[in-house]
């Protein structure tokens, strides 16, 4: 395996899985869409960055990647877990499917799953091009756009803590500290990025 962080191993055949069902196939980029928009969930759960097991970066087109993610990708091609078609668009394999069925039954995933699902099913009310806008007007993202500054998700930054305002005001919204129903806090941090203007920016 080129990767030893199981976190990626388990997170991009999970991806893949729900990307398959609601969008028939998947690229590299939304692949890590997901992987991000996953991670942007468990801090508003509360955890860390560092936490999450991997770091993104933005790329020249200020796309969150990361580089261990491509390299999972690229290797689960290579062992016939996902296949590729001429555009560059993947599908999961029966055999991909099967591994990441034992990886589902390991306990130490099942925090992940729940970031995981709720990204994923907020494609039942937002196509993936709105879901990569909106999260390309996140504060991390913007602060960045205009700077050399490649580093995303960096607990130190300032620009976390615009983010964390964000969703200390969705968590007010919601009646408070409630991580439970995290579709609901997704679909509507989506929301309130896509239509508030400065939202959560002048936040004390």
């Amino acid at each position: 395996m080129v990767s030893a962080n199981s976190f990626v191993i388990f997170d991009v055949l999970f991806i893949a899985t729900n990307l398959q069902k609601y969008n028939c196939d998947f690229n590299f980029s939304e692949i890590n869409l997901f992987c991000y928009f996953s991670c942007l969930l468990s801090l508003y759960a509360g955890k860390p960055s560092s936490e999450w097991g991997y770091a993104f970066i933005k790329n020249e087109y200020g796309v969150p990647i990361s580089a261990e993610v491509n390299s999972s990708i690229k290797w689960f091609k290579d062992a016939e877990y996902l296949i590729e078609d001429n555009e560059g668009y993947f599908n999961i394999t029966n055999k991909g499917i099967e591994f990441k069925n034992q990886l589902m039954e390991m306990n130490r995933y099942s925090e992940r799953k729940l970031f995981i699902e709720n990204a994923c099913d907020s494609l039942l009310l937002n196509s993936i091009g709105d879901i990569r806008s909106i999260i390309h007007e996140e504060p991390i993202i913007s602060a960045t756009k205009n700077s050399s500054l490649r580093q995303l998700l960096n607990d130190n930054s300032g620009t976390i803590d615009l983010l964390y305002n964000q969703f200390a005001i969705l968590k007010h919204l919601l009646n408070g500290d409630n991580t439970n129903d995290m579709f609901l806090a997704a679909l509507t941090w989506l929301k309130c990025v896509q239509n508030i203007e400065g939202f959560g920016y002048a936040h004390e």
